[in-house]
């Protein structure tokens, strides 16, 4: 089973989140803490990281800066798109995914 790491600060949208990537197979952690996220990527092996671009402490960026060296699927989630917000997440190798997204889109994505 693969297992995904959340980080989202909305409460409400972590926990949709949870449920929908748990329902369609997945072990699923989360947190609302990109400090927490790092933590937890040092300690426990992800396949998959789902970050919100705005967290409180650091970015979803900022993570995958601290991670890139890592073999992980790395998506980031935000309502706050432009240009040279994806130009920056495909350098760190990552997907990027405007909200509102599709939650089928999103599942396909976890499965490539």
């Amino acid at each position: 089973m693969k297992k995904v790491l959340i980080v989202e600060d909305n409460v409400s949208l972590k926990l949709i989140l949870s449920k929908l990537i748990t329902t369609a197979g997945y072990e699923v952690t989360s947190t609302i803490s990109g400090i927490a996220a790092i933590a937890l990527l040092k300690n426990q092996k992800f396949d998959i990281i789902i970050a919100d671009y705005q967290l409180p402490e650091i970015t979803g960026l900022e993570i995958f800066q601290e991670i890139q060296n890592q073999p992980i699927k790395k998506i980031l989630i935000s309502a706050h798109a432009n240009l040279n917000l994806d130009v920056k997440v495909k350098k760190f190798g990552a997907i990027f995914m405007e909200k509102p997204f599709n939650n089928n889109e999103l599942l396909e994505l976890l499965k490539k």
